[in-house]
């Protein structure tokens, strides 16, 4: 894992160098020293979607773009000081934008692109 950065007691970082992308668990890593809960539950406001989603056993997942608290999903709480040369050429050809593009863009764009797109994030209450 690179790039790992401290917040709020938990330990954050990103595997650029996967060759599994879609799977999550080998790119994202969080780590923290609180133990899982024995339960979880899900408020839902009382309407036909969530209705159907009790009845067929779904839970949605929002996009992070959908999320009303402006830090979830926050791509720039990453140490951008911390990326080497290289793997700002990396975004910077990925994204194929322009150099002149402030890097914490390029970033947030890819990651928007390449992995808010695909998956989406469920609040749980213990």
């Amino acid at each position: 894992m690179e790039n790992p950065f401290e917040y709020n007691e938990r330990l954050y970082s990103i595997n650029t160098k996967s060759s599994e992308q879609k799977e999550y668990s080998k790119v994202f890593k969080v780590e923290h020293k609180e133990q899982l809960p024995k339960t979880l539950r899900k408020y839902y406001e009382l309407n036909n979607n969530n209705v159907d989603a009790i009845l067929n056993f779904y839970l949605y997942a929002s996009n992070p773009d959908e999320l009303n608290d402006p830090i979830d999903c926050l791509v720039q709480l990453f140490d951008f000081d911390k990326f080497s040369h290289d793997k700002k050429q990396f975004y910077y050809k990925k994204t194929e934008m322009d150099l002149s593009t402030p890097f914490e863009i390029v970033f947030t764009n890819y990651i928007r692109k390449e992995h808010f797109e695909l998956f989406g994030i469920i609040s749980l209450t213990e």
